[in-house]
């Protein structure tokens, strides 16, 4: 060492460039544009420009590694802060450097350690060179979390975060980090370095998947806890997966009897029931189906002789003194008096006297020569019916009376529906028929309905 340099320890001075190198752990991230700012910045300004690299010796700092008769002269240094203004002082073609030798930097740690301090006081601390840095201590130095978290000033969590990085692949990087529209910080990655190689290679699939459907829009972006969670999803995904193998090599029906597929998931009832891609279930145990088993259960139940169940009582029908013409007259009349309540007519059959006394035929299939069938919708009953009125013949004695027989959609089956029937029935005639209608006060004859 020189007595001109022995003056100059410490203070600032002109140093060659070719004899200062890069290191090879700064922690230092600065994008393409911060870093053209700088050189353009430097170019304009000169060296006193910027501030000074630090720089220790290079035989100090490497001693550890020389070996082989390789000598390192006392005037070689190693840049301990300012790589990348080192490195845009030689793209520039500098001759000289300003910078300050640190005596006191006599190893690589305490050059490490300078170096992440000094990139820090700036806020330009990448996460993934500064992992590269804790493991390189951690390795060669053999620093626990505890010692290096008090050397660099930081929580020890944080120390143990960085580290995590490490287990991300380089695939699962690399795919994670050419996402569009989405900045994948060392945050969002902590969750997947604790996943398996192969589910890292799940979970980033899953991600980007995401934002290709365009789930993430330029103003969002993927949250953290958004990644923990498909993160736990793909960990709870390979459980059952894992657990599903484990039971189908227990049993011999493996493949679905129905579409020969293997099993993709356990069915809700449990092993040994799985189901396929094909929604089919099976039994592993006996590779049959729900529906077998259960034809198999039937078939060993004894035989019992089932009784026929006796016929209704009551027919599905009703007859009525009231006569197929008389029907026709009053749904007649029922239907005239709807039309001005109707808002729309889709279908509509009449034939009459018109004013003049000429007969008017409209087709509408209203009536018919022995049928009669009308549909009461919600403007005649809140509740919806329908009758069919058809021209019967009686010869017996007992049932000369009645002239026509009536039922309903369905066909009438019990005591309920006959009393239902008849009301309306009686409605009907009560406001549309010709017959007198009862005064108030007195009790209303019943029309002569009667049982077959």
């Amino acid at each position: 060492m020189s007595e001109e340099e022995k003056d100059f320890q410490g203070v600032p001075k002109f140093y060659p460039l070719e004899k200062v190198s890069e290191n090879t752990w700064n922690c230092n991230k600065m994008e393409p544009p911060e870093y053209e700012a700088l050189k353009a910045d430097m170019k304009a300004r000169g060296s006193y420009g910027i501030d000074p690299i630090i720089t220790a010796r290079r035989n100090e700092l490497e001693k550890d590694k020389i070996s082989g008769g390789i000598v390192i002269t006392d005037d070689v240094m190693v840049c301990v802060d300012g790589n990348h203004r080192l490195r845009a002082a030689k793209e520039l073609k500098w001759k000289w450097i300003r910078v300050v030798i640190a005596e006191d930097v006599k190893d690589e740690e305490t050059a490490r350690s300078v170096s992440y301090a000094k990139n820090r006081e700036r806020g330009h601390i990448d996460e993934w060179k500064e992992a590269e840095n804790f493991r390189w201590l951690k390795e060669q130095r053999g620093w626990n979390q505890e010692r290096i978290a008090k050397e660099y000033r930081i929580d020890n969590s944080q120390v143990s975060k960085r580290l995590s990085l490490l287990g991300v692949t380089p695939e699962a990087k690399e795919d994670l980090q050419k996402l569009p529209r989405v900045k994948f910080t060392a945050s969002h990655f902590e969750p997947i370095a604790t996943l398996k190689p192969e589910l890292q290679v799940a979970a980033a699939k899953e991600i980007k998947e995401l934002v290709k459907q365009g789930m993430l829009t330029e103003e969002e972006s993927l949250t953290v806890k958004r990644v923990e969670a498909i993160a736990k999803e793909v960990k709870k995904d390979d459980a059952a997966k894992r657990e599903l193998e484990a039971q189908v090599a227990k049993y011999e029906h493996k493949k679905c009897p129905k579409c020969k597929k293997d099993p993709s998931e356990k069915d809700y009832r449990g092993f040994p029931w799985v189901r396929c891609e094909s929604d089919h279930s099976w039994n592993l145990k006996n590779g049959k189906t729900e529906e077998e088993l259960v034809r198999e259960y039937q078939d060993k139940l004894p035989k019992v002789e089932r009784e026929e169940k006796p016929k209704a009582e009551f027919p599905q029908y009703l007859r009525t003194s009231y006569t197929l013409e008389e029907f026709s007259e009053v749904f007649s009349r029922f239907a005239i008096s709807m039309l001005s309540r109707l808002e729309s007519i889709k279908k509509l059959n009449l034939d009459g006297i018109d004013e003049a006394g000429e007969k008017l035929e409209i087709r509408l299939d209203l009536m018919s020569r022995d049928n009669v069938h009308l549909s009461l919708g919600p403007i005649y009953s809140a509740s919806s019916k329908s009758i069919n009125v058809e021209r019967k013949s009686y010869e017996t004695e007992a049932l000369k009376d009645f002239k026509t027989v009536v039922t309903t959609w369905p066909e009438i089956r019990s005591m309920k529906k006959a009393r239902e029937t008849e009301k309306t029935i009686s409605d009907l005639f009560e406001k549309f028929g010709d017959r007198p209608k009862r005064k108030k006060g007195k009790k209303k004859a019943k029309p002569a309905l009667n049982e077959a």
